[in-house]
């Protein structure tokens, strides 16, 4: 699957989405996120990619990748949507998530850097 090819991109963000909305019904239970602290759906989020990097770097005792495991690559899809649908209710609490926000382009002289000592490598 190459995703810069359009076909494959879009059928990799439809499995993606129906993975994040199965995550989504497997977690009504929870409540609504409207509710939840930016503190602490940062902390649900970090957790959830510690545990998507665990899955990733599992290895057997012979140091070969794992990938061929349904259980490892469940886990891994599991998490990634976790991951995206904590994102997705950051943006949505911080009303970030509307069809105008999503027409306007940001550029990199938009870019505003967090407020702790980090220095931004690469893209974004």
């Amino acid at each position: 699957m190459g995703l810069y090819r359009s076909q494959d991109r879009e059928e990799a963000v439809d499995l993606y989405a129906a993975a994040m909305k199965r995550e989504l019904e497997a977690n009504e239970y929870k409540g609504d996120p409207a509710k939840v602290s930016p503190e602490e759906l940062t902390s649900e989020l970090i957790g959830h990619l510690q545990k998507l990097l665990w899955m990733i770097h599992q290895r057997t005792d012979t140091g070969v990748a794992m990938w061929s495991s349904p259980y490892i690559n469940a886990r891994i899809l599991e998490y990634a949507a976790d991951i995206g649908n904590l994102a997705m209710f950051m943006a949505h609490n911080a009303e970030s998530l509307n069809e105008a926000t999503l027409r306007t382009r940001t550029v990199e002289k938009d870019f505003v850097p967090p407020p702790w000592n980090w220095e931004f490598q690469g893209d974004y």
